[in-house]
């Protein structure tokens, strides 16, 4: 499978997006911190790897609340 465009996507949809075995490693751009604690409450800002890749075992999510804007560049 390849890798989807995951950006703008809630933290729900990303899940939906990807295959089951899929570990997910989430990036708060605010905090530089792993995690979060409501996944509803975000989405993606970016991603690694990059869309049309083969997708990983392991992909990194960097997320924002929703309504925030995000500051890193694709």
């Amino acid at each position: 499978m390849k890798m989807p465009a995951l950006v703008g996507k809630t933290v729900n949809q990303a899940h939906f997006s990807l295959p089951n075995s899929t570990r997910y490693v989430y990036l708060n751009h605010k905090a530089k911190v792993v995690g979060m604690i409501i996944p509803t409450n975000w989405k993606i800002c970016k991603q690694d790897p990059a869309p049309g890749v083969k997708t990983p075992d392991t992909v990194t999510l960097t997320i924002i609340r929703r309504g925030e804007t995000c500051p890193v560049n694709h």
